[in-house]
């Protein structure tokens, strides 16, 4: 029986690593694509903002800014790659592998970018190749799923932000902080 069990567990190592490996560069692609696309200097903004209201409930404790500079280095590069790799399944789910290459295809051309700084000052060739993107299977995809995707991110996102603001307000009550004194 010890033996079966062995080889079931290797089996389903085997199969699991074997899994990983296919689907690694499809979720390699969705943590690049949400690094291109602002997704990630949103969610980094979150976490500076979680600061300055920590900052602000914890303000009668004299908490110095080293400590504060302590906690946001121990958790904000944590948190981003969190947030991007739970964000993975809501794109997985909605995107095909090429539809993700495709997407970040287009937000690594200076028109993509330009549509992530502002889109007001796109020139007449950036517009067209916009348009081109946007009317692509990809493109319609991404335009036709984006209520649906954007309900899902926010579920996500309330997770995530809850679990980080637990995660520093439990490593201030250690340090003997606690709010409104």
């Amino acid at each position: 029986p010890m033996r079966l069990f062995g080889i079931a567990i290797t089996i389903i190592l085997t199969f699991n690593t074997i899994t990983y490996g296919q689907s690694n560069s499809y979720n390699e692609d969705i943590v690049s694509y949400l690094e291109v696309n602002g997704t990630e200097t949103q969610y980094a903004q979150a976490v500076d903002q979680l600061f300055v209201m920590l900052s602000k409930q914890y303000a009668g404790n004299n908490i110095s800014n080293d400590v504060w500079r302590q906690l946001e280095t121990k958790y904000k590069t944590k948190a981003l790659k969190s947030i991007k790799l739970l964000l993975v399944t809501p794109y997985r789910t909605t995107f095909s592998h090429d539809n993700i290459k495709r997407m970040l295809a287009f937000y690594n051309t200076e028109a993509g970018k330009q549509m992530m700084t502002d889109p007001t000052k796109l020139t007449k060739a950036q517009k067209s190749e916009a348009g081109d993107f946007y009317a692509s299977d990809a493109g319609a995809k991404l335009l036709e799923n984006k209520t649906n995707l954007e309900q899902r991110v926010a579920e996500v996102s309330e997770i995530w932000s809850r679990d980080l603001y637990r995660m520093v307000t439990e490593d201030l009550q250690q340090m003997g902080y606690t709010t409104g004194q």
